[in-house]
């Protein structure tokens, strides 16, 4: 898979569903909606009418129920409370899959329950006992780890810093990760999502997924530019035996280091009205996309997608495939003043699509008069692409190609009504005989004609195939052409 869309349409479609172990710190989100209408006359505290109450899986159990709800067959591996809320937690993460629910009779189940009047949050109770993990729970933990192991294709470490994530559970992990990635001979990536300063204890991880403040603490480094960014995150790598670090970064999205290479990824948030739960989304995702088998780029993508939709969600939250197949399509749909660019000004938006992992494709031609076979060329093409370039042959162009009648229409009406068309993200007019030079400038993943190019070997598509990119060319409609269109007015006329 290439694109942020391929994973999308695996996943909506069932082609694929990777299998996770999240093994993590388990909270019971407890939410008590209510109204206030008047003061107490015990103390000067409101009254809450309780309308309803809804409890959630939070902590790693939040990453459960993002795993599941992108059609991953997640496992959670857990400890918690032998009480009420312990078994709340194994019904609620069995009904999202299910899991190895650990009971301990020594510790309390982690609850954190909201008062929230009209989406305003007005009381939180904390019940959180950090107790430590015991070698007869931490066998257990293990045995549980070692059952489902040969069955995952990535491993998720969620860290709240309630106990359960220890330096001895960590090295037993990698140990056991390392034992079957031989076995199998595959790629089985580990993930945390960290808390405290201590990251050498998740020494031997592949990815590790924190905030910016967090990178901070980990480091005693700045971290308020790129350039800190970049280097407190190398400073852990090198540091900790860390393959790569994913931070994000709030409003301004995240970015992905690793000891040769760094991608930003500017923020997918529309409207930001909760980040509650959003560092879970992030793992979660990203996490699904290498099990995939995606590289971390694309897949870091994919994560900067899911948690812009969660972020305007309320409370902990989770994004769907469908949702984000929504939400890409609603980047497409910009003014068909902005969709029409010359070649340098579009370079630098081409460049931050190609930044957030975003395949490009790029078709060419005359588009004269729009008709039915234009329209199934590019919805064809946009399906092969997250982004859709059309160059379009300026109107010295289309008469040196089809002679002094044509076009019909000026390269102005021509741009305008490509521009409108959600399948098309940039509408660029060239002068020139081909479009080589453009293909040049934007080296485009996959080059997108009509079918009756395919057993004429251009100037443009040997260009593309030399860099290595695609060449892909789509079966025309019948009975549609321009051409044909004008002489049938013709005829009409007559």
């Amino acid at each position: 898979m290439t694109s942020v869309r391929d994973i999308v349409h695996a996943l909506r479609a069932g082609h694929t569903r990777p299998r996770i172990l999240c093994v993590g710190d388990v909270i019971l989100d407890r939410y008590i909606m209510g109204h206030i209408e008047r003061i107490s006359r015990e103390a000067p505290v409101p009254i809450v009418l309780t309308d309803r109450i809804t409890e959630t899986l939070g902590g790693g159990g939040n990453v459960h129920e993002n795993l599941a709800d992108l059609g991953v067959d997640s496992h959670l591996l857990a400890i918690v409370g032998d009480d009420v809320e312990g078994r709340r937690i194994r019904e609620l993460a069995e009904a999202k899959g299910g899991g190895t629910i650990i009971f301990d009779s020594a510790r309390a189940t982690v609850t954190k329950s909201r008062i929230v009047c009209e989406h305003q949050q007005v009381l939180r109770l904390d019940r959180e006992a950090r107790v430590a993990l015991s070698a007869a729970m931490l066998a257990r933990v293990l045995e549980g780890f070692r059952a489902q192991i040969q069955h995952s294709d990535a491993v998720i470490l969620s860290d709240y810093a309630l106990g359960l994530m220890t330096r001895e559970l960590v090295v037993a992990v990698v140990d056991s990760v390392a034992q079957e990635r031989k076995r199998r001979n595959c790629a089985l990536p580990i993930l945390v999502d960290p808390k405290g300063p201590d990251f050498a204890r998740y020494r031997g991880v592949d990815y590790v997924t924190p905030n910016r403040q967090e990178l901070g603490i980990a480091t005693g480094m700045p971290t308020d530019t790129d350039a800190q960014i970049i280097a407190a995150a190398r400073a852990l790598i090198a540091d900790c035996g860390i393959l790569s670090i994913l931070s994000t970064r709030s409003e301004e999205g995240m970015t992905l280091v690793s000891s040769s290479d760094v991608h930003h990824l500017p923020t997918e948030a529309i409207e930001i009205f909760d980040v509650a739960g959003a560092g879970d989304t992030v793992i979660a995702s990203f996490a699904t996309a290498l099990a995939i088998g995606v590289a971390p780029e694309i897949a870091a993508g994919f994560s900067n997608t899911a948690a812009g939709i969660v972020v305007g969600k309320e409370g902990t939250a989770t994004a769907t495939p469908a949702e984000i197949h929504e939400r890409l399509n609603t980047r497409r749909r910009r003014s068909a003043q902005e969709k029409w660019l010359p070649l340098s000004a579009a370079l630098p938006r081409i460049a931050e699509w190609r930044r957030d992992g975003l395949r490009i494709g790029v078709t060419n031609g005359c588009f004269d008069l729009l008709h039915p076979g234009h329209l199934k060329l590019l919805q064809d093409a946009g399906k092969q692409c997250d982004r859709l370039i059309v160059a379009l042959n300026a109107d010295s162009s289309v008469r040196a190609l089809k002679g002094d009648t044509r076009p019909v229409q000026d390269e102005f009406t021509r741009a305008i009504m490509l521009s409108s068309l959600l399948e098309v993200d940039l509408v660029i007019v060239f002068a020139e005989s081909t479009a080589t030079a453009l293909l040049q400038a934007i080296e485009p993943d996959v080059y997108l004609k009509g079918g009756d190019y395919q057993r004429t070997p251009t100037e443009e598509s040997e260009f593309v195939r030399s860099y290595g990119g695609a060449v892909e060319f789509i079966a025309l409609a019948d009975g549609y052409s321009t051409t044909a269109t004008i002489a049938r007015i013709k005829s009409l006329e007559e």
